[in-house]
């Protein structure tokens, strides 16, 4: 019977998370200012909706756990409280999948050391590629340097040289 309820009261959530998400995809300029009344009654509904829901689990279950497990939820409803920062207001899509959410982001941290062996041998190579190019095609007395080697794109320095590479790598 319980389970039966809290399976309710998830599907309300999504179903109300859902309509919030539609209700914030409504938002376009120009807008008329019936609109924006709407818009705004029906913004606050959604807040105090979820301040209200946030409220009761953190009654039921204690700040400690509360933080603990929907720590995702905490940070919507902050932000949604927060009405200074509109901008913030999409993280309330995150409340749909907070599991998955913190799945994911348990993820990212764990692989974040393997990113970071990935880009410093990236970073190394080029720093060998910008040390080889400047030796190769650094000539101060190219008579091309005022037409196609320019101030910045040039093999002068490994700071613009790099930059050679960037634009190199990731143009073509």
């Amino acid at each position: 019977m319980i389970y039966l309820s809290l399976c309710r009261l998830a599907g309300t959530k999504r179903v109300l998370i859902l309509a919030s998400v539609i209700v914030l995809a409504m938002d376009h300029y120009p807008s008329t200012p019936r609109f924006d009344s709407a818009y705004t009654q029906v913004l606050w509904f959604f807040t105090g909706v979820n301040v209200a829901e946030a409220a009761l689990v953190l009654y039921a279950h204690g700040l400690k756990t509360y933080v603990r497990q929907n720590w995702v939820d905490a940070i919507a409803v902050v932000v949604s409280v927060m009405d200074s920062f509109p901008h913030l207001r999409v993280l309330r899509i995150l409340r749909l999948n907070s599991h998955s959410m913190v799945s994911i982001l348990k993820t990212l941290t764990m692989s974040l050391p393997a990113l970071l062996n990935v880009a410093s041998l990236l970073l190394l190579f080029a720093f060998v590629y910008a040390i080889l190019g400047m030796n190769l095609f650094y000539d101060p007395d190219n008579p091309l340097y005022g037409e196609c080697i320019r101030d910045v794109v040039n093999f002068d320095s490994l700071t613009s040289t790099m930059m050679v590479l960037f634009v190199v790598v990731t143009v073509l």
